[in-house]
């Protein structure tokens, strides 16, 4: 159950020497949703601007970034059964303009990272409220919707 829409979340360091993933275009999940009110997902992924390979947050501040590009994607999760679900990754939001260099740049670069971290946070319909859905098949991928 949400407390103050938030019901929880879920991340994991995606960075790796020698992995580049610029050539992606896609994040693609099957979401599986019980109908109206299953809830939101919210998709963050984070590229690596200072060049350190880690994504700095800020404990007091709920964990903002501060100095990497902080991407966002919120799926409203509203239909019956499975469901591929393909976001381009031109369409994710900058979250956090003025931190990082506000330019979506997945590779390695210049001692970057690039894309160097991805977490979900689930969000609930109502402020008291809760989620119902499953998630599979998560990637990134290249090629069109």
């Amino acid at each position: 159950n949400a407390k103050n829409w938030y019901v929880g979340g879920v991340g994991t360091y995606l960075a790796k020497e020698g992995q580049d993933l610029s050539k992606y275009s896609f994040f693609s999940m099957d979401v599986y949703g019980y109908g109206p009110g299953s809830g939101t997902l919210k998709v963050e992924l984070y590229d690596d601007d200072n060049g350190n390979w880690q994504i700095e947050q800020d404990q007091a501040k709920n964990y903002v970034p501060l100095y990497d590009d902080k991407w966002t994607y919120e799926v409203k999760i509203d239909w019956d059964g499975w469901k591929k679900v393909m976001l381009p990754l031109a369409d994710f939001v900058d979250e956090n303009p003025g931190v990082g260099d506000d330019i979506w740049n997945p590779s390695l670069a210049k001692g970057s990272a690039g894309l160097a971290q991805l977490q979900f946070v689930c969000l609930a319909g109502s402020d008291k409220g809760s989620i119902n859905f499953n998630l599979d098949n998560v990637m990134l991928t290249v090629g069109e919707k």
